[in-house]
């Protein structure tokens, strides 16, 4: 399932979604406040900054089931996809 998500393919399984509430869980970016785009900037490499900033604009107000967080991740990966599918990756 990660590999055809890395790929574009995204699968309603909640199996998927929490795995990418656990990536998001790793580098501090997801909380019961929701998801921390100002933390996801400064992890961003510098050469990937302006595709950070396009998928946090693009994406800053995805809809998620409330108190959802794996709901959250799933919702937020496939926008950040969407923005910008040439520069995509999962951990």
């Amino acid at each position: 399932m990660v590999e055809k998500a890395a790929a574009g393919e995204f699968i309603e399984d909640d199996k998927l979604k929490c795995y990418m509430k656990c990536v998001f869980d790793q580098f501090r970016l997801v909380s019961k406040k929701g998801f921390n785009f100002d933390a996801m900037l400064g992890l961003s490499p510098p050469k990937m900054k302006d595709t950070a900033i396009k998928a946090i604009a693009a994406c800053r107000d995805t809809k998620w089931k409330e108190n959802d967080l794996c709901d959250l991740s799933y919702n937020l990966m496939t926008c950040f996809y969407e923005t910008a599918p040439d520069e995509y990756f999962i951990i």
